[in-house]
């Protein structure tokens, strides 16, 4: 939505440099009675050249970049549907535990996005398996890895390429003697904020907190993803990102702070009945006193055209939830529509 900004901040690697000294040998030249005063000078220029060695051999030579073959794994109890994620890295021969889920949770993993200003790449990843209270990051400091609660050290210069890590799902179930399983999935606005809830699985969740909120749902049936947004007057806006694979329903809610341009992610997922078919109920909200700019004409304009573009997307989406080209010239019709409202704001 329009407010939102990103941007975030996190964990820095460093890398040390080790400088060596060098030698280097010279001979003395000889003098002649007869020329003192310049081999005096002779003898100072080479006292002075010797004392600076080769700059070839004034500094070590620093071994080469390695990035880590990092990959996730999610393993299940038999017994009790219980989920384990585990970070593998096997060029180091590392298989190490990151956290633990308890039916019909599922960890997330959710790359954090560069910062705007200060870096192209992310350096940090979070894992969510349930636990609000607790951070499960991956990154490397210096020359170590931080996998959870476990810290391991790496050879000197490893790094991740947090962007190409990928989400995991858990291993496949049997469904082939299950039929249709219909599970309601919605986002909605009660007296605390905005929740999820998915009464199949008895699982109610708060999304973002109570503040004067616009909020606006997008369900993409072909590609049974629902997109939520919320926007605040304190230029804080939250979004949510629900999309289906393989049975799991994997929920990402990403929070922007405009004030200081910082942006957090996290991802969690609820694994649903076998050969689930999921229908999604969204709501759009407005609270009396959202007002998030003083131009009430020109907001009121912006509103109409983020509803305008939602209902396109929503009759013109592929299976991947990109604009058909119908859609597309519906979007373009939603900005013509702007354009010509904010002529009228300013008459």
């Amino acid at each position: 939505m329009r407010r939102a900004t990103t941007c975030s901040a996190f964990a820095v690697s460093v890398v040390g440099v080790t400088l060596s000294g060098g030698c280097a040998r010279c001979s003395d030249g000889v003098a002649k009675p007869s020329t003192t005063a310049v081999v005096s000078s002779q003898v100072s220029a080479s006292t002075s050249l010797s004392s600076q060695p080769p700059p070839s051999a004034s500094v070590a030579v620093l071994p080469p970049s390695r990035k880590l073959d990092l990959s996730f794994e999610l393993t299940r109890e038999p017994w009790s549907g219980a989920q384990t994620l585990w970070g593998n890295i096997p060029s180091l021969g590392i298989h190490q535990v990151i956290g633990r889920t308890a039916a019909p949770l599922v960890c997330g993993v959710a790359s954090q996005p560069a910062g705007t200003y200060t870096r192209r790449h992310s350096r940090l990843t979070m894992a969510d398996c349930g636990d609000e209270t607790v951070a499960l990051a991956v990154s490397i400091e210096g020359d170590t890895l931080t996998l959870g609660t476990a810290e391991i050290k790496l050879p000197e210069r490893s790094f991740i390429v947090h962007e190409e890590l990928a989400q995991p799902l858990p291993p496949e179930r049997d469904c082939s003697k299950t039929g249709k399983t219909l599970v309601s999935v919605s986002v909605s606005r009660d007296a605390k904020g905005v929740r999820l809830t998915i009464p199949a699985l008895h699982i109610t969740r708060q999304v973002a907190e109570d503040r004067p909120v616009y909020c606006r749902t997008t369900v993409l049936k072909r590609a049974q993803r629902m997109d939520v947004s919320c926007a605040t007057v304190e230029f804080y806006s939250v979004s949510l990102h629900l999309t289906v694979q393989r049975d799991v329903l994997f929920v990402q809610t990403r929070g922007e702070e405009a004030a200081d341009d910082n942006v957090s992610i996290r991802q969690l997922g609820y694994e649903l009945p076998c050969n689930a078919e999921v229908r999604f109920d969204g709501f759009n909200y407005r609270s009396p006193s959202y007002a998030p700019t003083p131009d009430h004409c020109a907001n009121e304009c912006w509103i109409s055209k983020d509803g305008c573009e939602s209902h396109c997307a929503e009759q013109f989406s592929d299976a991947q939830g990109k604009p058909t080209p119908a859609g597309k010239a519906c979007k373009e019709r939603c900005n013509a529509q702007e354009q010509t409202c904010d002529k009228s704001c300013r008459r």
